[in-house]
């Protein structure tokens, strides 16, 4: 009986799914678990911090807390997020400090169930280890980041310094 149980749980869990905040960097989809998202900024001055990687934008002041903000295209090896009309600052709080994400655009909410998740390539030498896998929707390709890889220690380092 409780195998039962337990298995009609799973199922229920498995129809669920799990949702992800979707956005935009330059052309392509990606995807952060809805649970680590705090909250989406709207454009918000940043103050820049000297001797950081180049992927730290700065520092905001989100009310009265200064949380460091990573444009996320450089931190992917990508290009910069631009000063477009609709980029945003995704606010996440993995664990216990918030850390802001400039992406150029938030677009939607995707729930997905485990088994539509596919893992991330096999791209050979040039790991991808920020990416969780990809998940293949009605038109498009999102690749599903993992939010505690993005924050590496010694990112998260480099703002509190700030």
């Amino acid at each position: 009986m409780t195998r039962q149980l337990d298995q009609r749980s799973d199922a229920r869990e498995e129809r669920r799914g799990t949702q992800v905040l979707t956005f935009r960097l330059g052309d392509a989809e990606y995807g952060l678990d809805i649970l680590s998202v705090q909250e989406i900024r709207g454009q918000a001055p940043i103050t820049a911090v000297p001797n950081t990687p180049a992927y730290v934008k700065g520092v905001m002041n989100l009310r009265g807390a200064v949380i460091p903000v990573l444009d996320l295209g450089l931190r992917l090896g990508g290009s910069a997020v631009g000063e477009a009309p609709l980029a945003v600052t995704i606010v996440v709080r993995p664990q216990t400090a918030a850390v802001g994400l400039a992406v150029d655009s938030v677009s939607d909410v995707l729930t997905f169930t485990d088994s539509e998740l596919q893992p991330p390539p096999d791209l050979g030498s040039n790991s991808v280890p920020f990416i969780r896998g990809v998940v293949h929707t009605a038109d498009k390709l999102c690749l599903i980041l993992d939010v505690e890889r993005i924050l590496s220690e010694e990112v998260t380092a480099a703002g509190e310094a700030a």
